[in-house]
């Protein structure tokens, strides 16, 4: 099941066209198997199986051999700086618990009867022990309930918060997966990344950018490949360098923040998003406006950074800055008058902004200074006209 679910034609890899959508599918399937592996018979590896299920399942996401994230980190909930699919293996014991709980309640299946008689003869769950003899699922069942046992101090504690776990028709096994699954720190930065209203190839671009992922000169040096910024040709590239220090980026963002009337100056990926957090001034559709700004400079950006490394094209800020605008309009059209209404109230915008300049203006020349350090190649560049250059793009 996991092979033709994983194996369905789709093999481009998941940096480039945004599978981080497909995620949800991807997390069905885990615990489909999951589900069925408490019912194969006891002399099944289950192991090897899950192993299994992650190898299939790790080369359908990232489709290399190379995973810029952890396997492990992926199953955390994006609360915690995963994708927030299942972890098999917490999701395995956490059903597990679930049998174990319909042979305490005597529940009235099969096999929770078929242990009573044959195995326990009316002794206690929580007393009995396993025999050499005892098929490997009865001995997973008698660790699980120790390591309960274990956590909660005695055996009455762990009935308590078993009980705890369970509804009217028994125990929930989505409330023992949260028990048994690992636990990290929870990160600042999710509810300005994934968000319903971002498209999930952009919420993934800023979730590999703020878990310091992406492929970028610095983390490939390893490969000994050249670590200049393709752009400025003059510093070592790191995420933080190519989405700000670069001189290609401050230009690109000088037009993104005018154009928004934003003042506040942002260094790293953490201090925007960090920012965006905190920012409660402005209707709520300005707020969605500034989160997809972000999320659409900084995905254009990138793409814009690997067409110039691998398609040979030429570095256009004028035209990036047209194209994260272009499409932070496409996804939200409601704010596409945003700036034609903060322009009005005698210069001032709604929030007491100075007056937007015209989006065709010609950028000063304190700004275009930002070019005095780059070739002539790409200076060249910069000062054409952004039709240009942006017919075609991104479609």
């Amino acid at each position: 099941m996991v092979v033709h679910r994983t194996s369905g034609g789709i093999t481009a890899p998941m940096t480039s066209v945004g599978k981080g959508c497909w995620s949800a599918e991807l997390s069905g399937c885990v615990a489909e198997c999951a589900s069925r592996v408490p019912r194969v018979r006891a002399s099944l590896d289950t192991m090897a199986v899950i192993e299994k299920i992650h190898h299939l399942c790790r080369a359908f996401l990232w489709n290399s051999k190379r995973a810029p994230v952890a396997w492990e980190d992926i199953f955390h909930p994006k609360e915690e700086g995963g994708l927030g699919i299942r972890h098999i293996q917490s999701w395995y014991v956490a059903l597990l618990a679930r049998v174990l709980w319909n042979i305490h309640c005597k529940a009235d299946t099969l096999w929770a009867k078929w242990v009573n008689e044959i195995y326990l003869r009316g002794a206690s769950l929580w007393d009995w022990q396993p025999k050499k003899g005892d098929s490997p699922l009865l001995r997973r069942l008698a660790e699980i309930r120790d390591r309960i046992i274990t956590d909660f101090g005695s055996t009455d504690a762990a009935i308590r918060q078993m009980t705890e776990w369970t509804d009217s028709k028994g125990l929930v096994t989505s409330i023992a997966y949260e028990y048994f699954r690992p636990k990290l720190p929870k990160q600042p930065w999710k509810a300005s990344i994934w968000k319903t209203f971002m498209p999930p190839k952009y919420s993934f671009i800023l979730w590999l950018g703020q878990r310091e992922r992406l492929a970028t000169g610095d983390r490939l040096a390893f490969l000994h490949e050249d670590p200049t910024c393709s752009l400025c040709i003059n510093s070592k590239e790191s995420a933080k360098h190519l989405f700000f220090e670069c001189p290609f980026s401050s230009y690109v963002w000088s037009h993104i923040q005018q154009w928004f009337g934003i003042t506040r100056r942002m260094s790293t990926l953490l201090s925007a998003v960090k920012w965006l957090k905190k920012g409660k001034t402005g209707s709520s559709m300005q707020n969605k406006a500034w989160h997809l700004a972000l999320a659409c400079t900084v995905y254009s950006r990138w793409r814009h950074r690997n067409e110039i490394i691998f398609e040979g094209k030429a570095p256009n800020p004028d035209g990036l800055a047209a194209i994260a605008k272009g499409k932070k309009t496409k996804l939200l059209p409601e704010t596409s008058n945003y700036k034609n209404s903060a322009d009005s109230n005698d210069g001032k915008g709604t929030a007491g902004r100075p007056k937007h300049p015209q989006q065709n203006a010609a950028p000063s020349a304190e700004k275009m200074t930002v070019t005095a350090n780059m070739p002539v190649t790409t200076t060249a560049h910069w000062q054409g006209t952004r039709n240009a250059y942006c017919k075609g793009w991104y479609p």
